[in-house]
């Protein structure tokens, strides 16, 4: 299995008709479901929601699909992640990721495929 393939499974895609959805109707939207939760357009395409400062998805517009991605939604988080994985390696970091914060961006994951699955 190629790291392009390892890829395309993370990542949820879900097929729409372009004139359907467009960004800003869905992030209106999904701020009407997600009230609690801080909703940000990133760039042209890009809608970042944030649970709180470790817990986020970025989901991605594009026409005929939207794509739905785990990140961590604040730039500070992501400066953490990645200066941890220069610091101590890949294994640490990953196994500490794996324990303790992918269980809650896999099930936030979930929940906004289901909104949006329910709005497409």
């Amino acid at each position: 299995m190629t790291n392009l393939e390892r890829l395309k499974r993370c990542t949820v895609n879900i097929r729409i008709s372009s004139e359907k959805l467009h960004r800003d109707q869905l992030q209106s939207q999904l701020q009407q479901v997600f009230p609690a939760c801080k909703i940000r357009a990133s760039g042209k395409r890009n809608i970042l929601i944030s649970k709180n400062a470790k817990v986020g998805v970025r989901v991605k517009v594009r026409s005929g699909s939207i794509s739905i991605d785990p990140c961590f939604p604040t730039r500070t988080g992501r400066i953490y992640w990645l200066s941890s994985l220069v610091v101590l390696g890949t294994i640490i970091p990953l196994v500490v990721y794996g324990i303790v914060r992918h269980k809650a961006m896999k099930n936030f994951e979930q929940e906004v495929e289901g909104v949006i699955k329910e709005l497409a």
